[in-house]
Protein backbone atom coordinates (compact mmCIF):
# COMPACT_ATOMS: atom_id res chain seq x y z
CA UNK A 1 0.00 0.00 0.00
CA UNK A 2 0.86 3.22 -0.31
CA UNK A 3 -0.19 6.62 1.46
CA UNK A 4 -0.36 10.40 0.53
CA UNK A 5 -1.40 12.79 3.18
CA UNK A 6 -2.87 16.48 2.80
CA UNK A 7 -4.13 15.85 -0.75
CA UNK A 8 -6.34 18.53 -1.43
CA UNK A 9 -7.01 21.98 0.69
CA UNK A 10 -9.35 20.94 3.63
CA UNK A 11 -11.69 24.03 2.82
CA UNK A 12 -12.06 20.80 0.26
CA UNK A 13 -12.54 17.55 1.79
CA UNK A 14 -15.47 19.76 3.83
CA UNK A 15 -17.16 20.85 0.74
CA UNK A 16 -16.95 17.58 -0.48
CA UNK A 17 -18.15 15.76 2.14
CA UNK A 18 -20.92 18.29 2.97
CA UNK A 19 -22.24 17.19 -1.08
CA UNK A 20 -21.62 13.41 0.13
CA UNK A 21 -23.88 13.48 3.09
CA UNK A 22 -25.99 15.75 2.15
CA UNK A 23 -27.20 14.44 -0.96
CA UNK A 24 -29.78 11.48 -1.01
CA UNK A 25 -28.32 8.38 -2.93
CA UNK A 26 -29.71 4.93 -4.23
CA UNK A 27 -26.82 2.41 -3.07
CA UNK A 28 -25.90 -0.98 -5.63
CA UNK A 29 -28.39 -3.49 -4.59
CA UNK A 30 -27.73 -5.58 -7.63
CA UNK A 31 -23.78 -5.50 -7.25
CA UNK A 32 -21.69 -9.01 -7.84
CA UNK A 33 -19.64 -7.26 -5.38
CA UNK A 34 -22.95 -7.86 -3.23
CA UNK A 35 -22.93 -11.79 -3.70
CA UNK A 36 -19.37 -12.05 -3.24
CA UNK A 37 -19.17 -10.10 0.08
CA UNK A 38 -22.04 -11.81 1.50
CA UNK A 39 -20.51 -15.93 0.34
CA UNK A 40 -17.30 -14.47 1.82
CA UNK A 41 -19.15 -12.88 5.48
CA UNK A 42 -20.98 -16.47 5.93
CA UNK A 43 -18.16 -18.59 5.18
CA UNK A 44 -16.36 -16.26 8.43
CA UNK A 45 -20.10 -16.62 10.18
CA UNK A 46 -20.68 -12.67 9.80
CA UNK A 47 -24.06 -10.69 9.19
CA UNK A 48 -24.41 -10.24 5.52
CA UNK A 49 -24.95 -7.08 4.09
CA UNK A 50 -28.41 -6.34 1.84
CA UNK A 51 -26.31 -3.83 -0.45
CA UNK A 52 -23.36 -2.60 -1.70
CA UNK A 53 -23.11 1.09 -0.26
CA UNK A 54 -21.34 2.58 -3.35
CA UNK A 55 -22.62 5.26 -5.53
CA UNK A 56 -21.86 7.52 -8.53
CA UNK A 57 -21.82 10.85 -8.56
CA UNK A 58 -21.23 14.00 -11.34
CA UNK A 59 -17.13 13.77 -11.22
CA UNK A 60 -16.71 17.35 -11.96
CA UNK A 61 -17.52 17.29 -8.31
CA UNK A 62 -13.96 16.13 -7.68
CA UNK A 63 -12.10 17.08 -10.56
CA UNK A 64 -8.89 18.28 -8.79
CA UNK A 65 -8.54 15.13 -6.99
CA UNK A 66 -8.66 13.06 -10.34
CA UNK A 67 -5.95 15.26 -11.49
CA UNK A 68 -3.78 14.81 -8.71
CA UNK A 69 -3.96 11.10 -9.29
CA UNK A 70 -3.14 11.53 -13.06
CA UNK A 71 -0.27 13.64 -11.40
CA UNK A 72 1.13 10.79 -9.36
CA UNK A 73 0.51 7.79 -11.70
CA UNK A 74 1.19 9.89 -15.24
CA UNK A 75 1.42 5.78 -16.60
CA UNK A 76 -2.32 5.10 -15.81
CA UNK A 77 -5.92 6.27 -17.15
CA UNK A 78 -8.95 7.51 -14.70
CA UNK A 79 -12.56 6.54 -16.23
CA UNK A 80 -15.28 7.53 -15.21
CA UNK A 81 -16.65 4.16 -14.91
CA UNK A 82 -14.39 3.29 -12.20
CA UNK A 83 -14.79 6.52 -9.67
CA UNK A 84 -17.68 6.27 -6.50
CA UNK A 85 -18.21 6.98 -3.21
CA UNK A 86 -18.50 4.36 -0.51
CA UNK A 87 -20.84 5.30 2.45
CA UNK A 88 -20.28 2.44 4.79
CA UNK A 89 -23.73 2.25 7.40
CA UNK A 90 -22.43 1.81 11.18
CA UNK A 91 -23.94 -1.42 11.32
CA UNK A 92 -22.27 -2.97 7.58
CA UNK A 93 -20.33 -6.44 7.48
CA UNK A 94 -16.89 -6.36 6.83
CA UNK A 95 -14.43 -9.11 6.23
CA UNK A 96 -10.80 -9.76 4.87
CA UNK A 97 -11.09 -10.12 1.04
CA UNK A 98 -9.26 -9.58 -2.25
CA UNK A 99 -10.74 -6.95 -4.92
CA UNK A 100 -12.28 -9.71 -7.31
CA UNK A 101 -12.77 -12.18 -4.66
CA UNK A 102 -9.94 -14.52 -5.50
CA UNK A 103 -10.02 -14.12 -9.60
CA UNK A 104 -6.39 -14.52 -9.83
CA UNK A 105 -7.11 -13.96 -13.62
CA UNK A 106 -7.62 -9.96 -13.44
CA UNK A 107 -4.74 -9.30 -15.51
CA UNK A 108 -1.21 -8.09 -14.53
CA UNK A 109 -0.25 -6.94 -11.28
CA UNK A 110 0.33 -3.30 -12.50
CA UNK A 111 -2.43 -3.63 -15.19
CA UNK A 112 -4.76 -1.36 -11.75
CA UNK A 113 -4.60 -0.09 -8.76
CA UNK A 114 -7.31 0.45 -6.27
CA UNK A 115 -7.89 3.89 -5.18
CA UNK A 116 -9.48 5.03 -1.43
CA UNK A 117 -9.61 8.81 -0.53
CA UNK A 118 -11.00 9.45 3.18
CA UNK A 119 -13.21 12.12 2.49
CA UNK A 120 -13.72 12.94 6.35
CA UNK A 121 -13.56 16.08 7.76
CA UNK A 122 -12.18 14.75 11.27
CA UNK A 123 -11.37 11.38 12.99
CA UNK A 124 -10.80 10.10 16.40
CA UNK A 125 -9.11 6.83 16.59
CA UNK A 126 -11.61 5.26 18.96
CA UNK A 127 -14.09 5.62 15.80
CA UNK A 128 -12.19 2.69 13.86
CA UNK A 129 -12.96 2.83 10.39
CA UNK A 130 -9.76 1.75 8.91
CA UNK A 131 -8.25 0.03 6.40
CA UNK A 132 -6.06 -3.33 7.47
CA UNK A 133 -3.91 -5.01 4.98
CA UNK A 134 -2.62 -9.16 5.45
CA UNK A 135 -0.50 -9.32 2.76
CA UNK A 136 -0.27 -10.44 -0.56
CA UNK A 137 -1.96 -13.62 -2.83
CA UNK A 138 -0.98 -16.90 -1.15
CA UNK A 139 1.36 -14.85 1.23
CA UNK A 140 -1.35 -13.78 3.67
CA UNK A 141 -0.21 -12.89 7.42
CA UNK A 142 -1.92 -12.67 10.36
CA UNK A 143 -0.97 -9.22 11.71
CA UNK A 144 -1.94 -6.36 9.87
CA UNK A 145 -0.85 -3.38 8.17
CA UNK A 146 -3.17 -0.58 9.22
CA UNK A 147 -4.50 2.59 7.16
CA UNK A 148 -5.97 4.95 9.81
CA UNK A 149 -8.80 6.82 7.80
CA UNK A 150 -7.14 10.47 8.56
CA UNK A 151 -8.81 13.40 6.57
CA UNK A 152 -7.60 14.11 3.45
CA UNK A 153 -5.57 11.06 3.26
CA UNK A 154 -5.24 9.23 0.12
CA UNK A 155 -4.42 5.07 0.05
CA UNK A 156 -4.00 3.20 -3.15
CA UNK A 157 -2.89 -0.83 -3.30
CA UNK A 158 -3.13 -3.43 -5.97
CA UNK A 159 -5.71 -5.67 -6.44
CA UNK A 160 -3.51 -8.97 -4.63
CA UNK A 161 -3.73 -7.26 -1.50
CA UNK A 162 -5.55 -8.95 0.96
CA UNK A 163 -7.39 -6.10 2.87
CA UNK A 164 -10.26 -5.68 5.01
CA UNK A 165 -12.04 -2.40 6.82
CA UNK A 166 -13.16 -1.82 10.22
CA UNK A 167 -16.79 -1.28 11.71
CA UNK A 168 -17.25 2.51 12.29
CA UNK A 169 -18.51 3.90 15.25
CA UNK A 170 -19.54 7.61 15.25
CA UNK A 171 -22.59 9.37 15.52
CA UNK A 172 -20.69 12.80 14.46
CA UNK A 173 -18.70 12.16 11.59
CA UNK A 174 -20.46 9.36 8.69
CA UNK A 175 -17.63 7.15 7.16
CA UNK A 176 -17.05 8.64 3.43
CA UNK A 177 -14.76 7.54 1.24
CA UNK A 178 -13.91 8.43 -2.59
CA UNK A 179 -13.52 5.19 -4.17
CA UNK A 180 -11.69 4.10 -7.81
CA UNK A 181 -9.05 2.19 -10.19
CA UNK A 182 -6.47 3.39 -12.06
CA UNK A 183 -5.80 1.44 -15.03
CA UNK A 184 -2.39 1.06 -17.06
CA UNK A 185 -3.14 2.18 -20.50
CA UNK A 186 -4.15 -0.79 -22.80
CA UNK A 187 -5.56 -2.75 -19.72
CA UNK A 188 -8.87 -3.58 -21.28
CA UNK A 189 -9.71 -7.05 -20.59
CA UNK A 190 -8.94 -5.88 -17.10
CA UNK A 191 -10.93 -3.00 -17.61
CA UNK A 192 -14.07 -5.05 -18.67
CA UNK A 193 -13.31 -7.42 -15.62
CA UNK A 194 -13.69 -4.96 -13.32
CA UNK A 195 -16.83 -3.20 -14.27
CA UNK A 196 -18.62 -6.83 -14.29
CA UNK A 197 -17.28 -6.87 -10.72
CA UNK A 198 -18.53 -4.06 -8.86
CA UNK A 199 -21.86 -2.41 -11.42
CA UNK A 200 -22.71 -5.82 -13.29
CA UNK A 201 -25.27 -4.93 -15.93
CA UNK A 202 -25.92 -1.49 -14.20
CA UNK A 203 -26.14 1.48 -16.26
CA UNK A 204 -23.13 3.33 -17.44
CA UNK A 205 -21.47 6.50 -15.89
CA UNK A 206 -22.72 8.10 -19.19
CA UNK A 207 -26.43 6.69 -18.96
CA UNK A 208 -26.47 7.52 -15.98
CA UNK A 209 -25.38 10.95 -16.33
CA UNK A 210 -26.21 12.22 -19.94
CA UNK A 211 -25.42 15.84 -19.56
CA UNK A 212 -21.88 15.52 -18.56
CA UNK A 213 -18.37 15.45 -20.21
CA UNK A 214 -16.53 11.89 -20.48
CA UNK A 215 -14.19 11.77 -18.35
CA UNK A 216 -11.28 9.78 -19.31
CA UNK A 217 -7.67 11.01 -18.52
Amino acid sequence: MRIIDDVLPMERVHELYNYFITTKWNFQTKSPTVSFQNRSLRAAGLPTNKYFPLVRFPLHKCSDLLLKLKEYYPDHMVYDDFVGALMHPKDFSHCKHYDFFEDQHMGRQEDLIRVMYYCVPKWKPEWGGNTEFYGRWRNEKKEPDVCQIKPNRLLLFDWDECHTGTPWDSNEVQRVIISGYLFKKGAEYAIKKTYRYIWGHSPTYAEVFPNEKTWKH
